[in-house]
């Protein structure tokens, strides 16, 4: 009888499924932790996730940063199979796999000129709480009210019930005036130029910083923070272009022209071109010869050189 009126109750396989899931990959520790998930209406761009995900390597020891060269050391999963996510351009693919109803696209931005990758359909979920009358447990009922015969002979008395009652209602009157949830999260950033707060101003349109040099460059990952505050930036249009990642990249002769640190790109995934514009190789940025303009990218084949004006950070 309570099967047929209650039905079977799912939620411990829920939960184990779910922990089987986070043994399996740990970008779903990472959303847990992060609070991202399904959020109608919202969208995060591939620098807001990586930020936020960077931080998350960090934090759990996965990835270290040398303060000196910015050299960075990974630390790989248990499991052969749970690849680390190492750069900006692979972190829009890998978290859509967590969300299949999310879609991947671009937005425009009008200061940047160009198109920045983002992922439609999730966002920084809001914190809920637990409201007193739930987790509370009730007072012991009064006593009865003292005559006022009685009451014209002794002194007013405070009992813990009373007591009780007020501290109560003091810590919802504290709730009440803390309630309103914060509504953009801050990570910690990692050591590079441009690690200062992005300012709300003309230089901040679209929630993307516009300057040059050091002020393009975002902390840890190295990359232009053209789209490092764009949480709360209007969409321009509904419409939504999906292009291939490929399409974002960064030529880090320009950079070094801005006045950026070619050294804090150390680590990025980096595509080599000729100069007509075929691609040569691709790997990882593990050093710069900044005397000799020389770029060293570890590749499948070894490690391989290349000039300045032939290496582009994909993004």
């Amino acid at each position: 009888n309570d099967l047929i009126s209650e039905g079977i109750d799912y939620e411990c396989t829920t939960d184990a499924f779910y922990n089987l899931q986070k043994e399996n990959n740990h970008l779903f520790d990472f959303i847990e932790a992060a609070n991202i998930g399904y959020v109608p209406d919202k969208e995060m761009t591939a620098k807001e996730l990586w930020v936020r995900l960077e931080h998350y390597y960090t934090q759990t020891g996965t990835l270290t940063i040398d303060s000196d060269n910015n050299r960075r050391t990974w630390s790989e999963q248990v499991r052969p199979s749970d690849k680390n996510v190492k750069g900006i351009n692979q972190v829009i693919a890998r978290i859509a796999q967590l969300f299949p109803k999310a879609v991947k696209g671009t937005r425009y931005c009008d200061i940047a000129k160009r198109n920045i990758p983002v992922l439609k359909g999730i966002g920084i979920l809001e914190v809920t709480r637990t409201t007193l009358e739930e987790t509370r447990t009730t007072s012991a009922p009064l006593a009865a009210p003292e005559t006022s015969q009685n009451q014209d002979f002794r002194t007013t008395r405070t009992t813990f019930s009373d007591l009780q009652e007020k501290n109560i209602e003091e810590e919802e009157v504290k709730i009440e005036l803390l309630s309103p949830p914060v509504k953009k999260e801050e990570y910690a950033t990692s050591t590079g130029a441009g690690d200062a707060e992005p300012l709300q101003d003309k230089e901040n349109c679209c929630g993307e910083s516009c300057g040059n040099g050091a002020d393009q460059l975002e902390s840890g990952a190295g990359m232009p923070t053209e789209d490092q505050a764009a949480i709360a930036a209007p969409i321009a249009s509904d419409t939504v272009s999906v292009k291939a990642e490929s399409e974002f990249s960064y030529s880090l002769l320009q950079i070094e022209k801005d006045g950026g640190d070619i050294a804090g790109f150390v680590g990025c995934q980096v595509e080599v071109r000729s100069l007509g514009g075929s691609v040569k190789f691709v790997g990882e940025m593990i050093n710069y010869d900044s005397k000799n303009g020389i770029v060293t990218v570890a590749t499948e084949q070894g490690n391989r050189d290349a000039i300045l004006c032939e290496a582009f950070v994909i993004d």
